[in-house]
C-alpha cells in the first residue's frame, strides 16, 4: 500500500522539509494528523507506512495548481448531453469542415 497525504500545512498532515511541492521519505515532516492516519492504518493492516517508507506528500498549493491546469485544458471531444442532442452532433461536426478545400 502506498499512502499519499495532502493537507493544509505542518500542523495538519505535515509538510516537506525542503519546501518542495511533492516529497517522499525523509523529506517529509509528519504532522499530527499524519501520525493518526498511520496509527489507523497500522491497526487495520498491521504495519506502519512510515516505517516502510511507502508514503508521499503533495502540498495543498500544488493540488490547487494542478486543478487549475486541468480546468484550463480545452475539451477536444464534445459528447451529447442536455444542450446538444446525439442526433445533431454529426451534422454540426461535418458543417465545421464543409468549407475547407472547396475553394469557397
Amino acid at each position: 500500500m502506498f499512502l499519499l497525504l495532502s493537507g493544509e500545512g505542518p500542523t495538519d498532515m505535515g509538510a516537506a522539509t525542503n519546501d518542495a511541492a511533492v516529497c517522499e521519505g525523509d523529506a517529509f515532516l509528519k504532522g499530527p494528523m499524519a501520525v493518526i492516519v498511520d496509527q489507523v492504518v497500522q491497526g487495520e493492516l498491521g504495519y506502519s507506512v512510515f516505517e516502510y517508507g511507502s508514503f508521499g506528500f503533495v502540498s495543498e498549493q500544488r493540488l490547487a495548481e494542478h486543478a487549475r491546469e486541468l480546468k484550463a485544458v480545452k475539451k477536444a471531444l464534445r459528447l451529447p448531453g442536455k444542450k446538444q442532442a446525439k442526433e445533431t452532433r454529426c451534422p454540426y461536426s461535418g458543417a465545421d469542415r464543409q468549407g475547407e478545400g472547396s475553394g469557397a
